[in-house]
């Protein structure tokens, strides 16, 4: 008597996860097509707890390797998830497990006193070839630099922690956003080298705004101001006005560029009476916040 039995899979190995999205991981798998495999199941944990996974998904039989399944549910900006994958065979039984594979989550705090932000993020886990290095990068406003800041080596402390020194960025509106790029080194056993991916975190610097309480259009003094202009830092160009009044309530200037000040002159190009002035600044800060700023300034001549 011949019975045709299942062929079991002789690896099933989990290359990578990697966050590909805001709130979108895909989970990739190295396959042996040649396995009696009805379909693949993808389990999901917040820890490692056997009874903790969850079946969210199923690939299906598949001819080629890898497989690769996006999780769409994730909540990338929050948690650090555990991945595997079971192979289910011909008769609708699990089989073979992979190794897990756990997400990067990055977090990042701005410190606006001494112009830095923080960056704090877990190991990935769990590479054949262990981890060899994580990448930082980063972007200004939205624009990303396609080259990393710095390259810190795989150190095993399960938490690492990067602090930027953004006191040369003084221009733009103060968010700074950052992935973090894990690399896998040497000694994988199917030879594979792979990378992942962080969540994109973001750090929201104070604004910086100073304001002369005087100013002299005419000089006469050397570096003295000629221009009644505030200095910003880390404010929303966008959202931006700047007005001058006199001591009766009546506006004598105003605009909505950053970079245009008030040169002692009224409507009509009549120079101002030396006095007493006040002014108003408003504007948006990268946390979102309208801010108005109210004092005097003294028009000397």
């Amino acid at each position: 008597f011949y019975s045709a039995t299942p062929i079991p899979p002789l690896f099933s190995y989990l290359r990578k996860v990697s966050v590909t999205n805001h709130n979108q991981v895909d989970v990739t798998c190295h396959i042996d097509v040649a396995a009696s495999t009805l379909n693949y199941k993808v389990m999901r944990s917040l820890d490692t707890v056997t009874a903790n996974y969850v079946h969210i998904g199923t690939i299906p039989k598949s001819t080629v390797t890898p497989i690769v399944y996006s999780d769409f549910q994730a909540l990338t900006d929050a948690n650090s998830y555990y991945y595997r994958i079971i192979n289910v065979d011909s008769c609708g039984y699990d089989g073979m497990k992979t190794n897990i594979g756990r997400t990067i989550l990055l977090k990042a705090m701005s410190n606006s006193q001494n112009m830095t932000n923080t960056l704090t993020w877990n190991d990935y886990e769990d590479w054949s070839g262990a981890v060899l290095s994580y990448k930082i990068y980063r972007g200004i406003d939205g624009v990303m630099d396609p080259n990393p800041i710095n390259t810190l080596p795989y150190s095993g402390t399960s938490v690492n922690t990067y602090i930027d020194d953004i006191s040369t960025y003084l221009q733009g509106e103060g968010v700074f956003d950052y992935y973090v790029e894990a690399q896998e080194g040497m000694g994988n056993i199917y030879g594979f080298s792979e990378n992942s991916l962080s969540n994109i975190a973001k750090a929201y610097q104070d604004p910086l705004v100073f304001v002369p309480n005087a100013f002299r259009p005419e000089g006469g003094i050397v570096d003295e101001n000629k221009i009644f202009i505030p200095t910003t830092t880390y404010v929303d160009f966008t959202e931006y006005e700047f007005s001058v009044f006199n001591r009766w309530g009546l506006q004598v200037f105003t605009t909505n560029d950053l970079k245009q000040g008030w040169d002692g002159n009224i409507k009509g190009g009549d120079k101002a009476q030396l006095g007493v002035y006040v002014y108003l600044v408003r504007f948006k800060s990268s946390k979102g916040k309208y801010i108005e700023l109210k004092g005097t300034v003294t028009l000397l001549r």
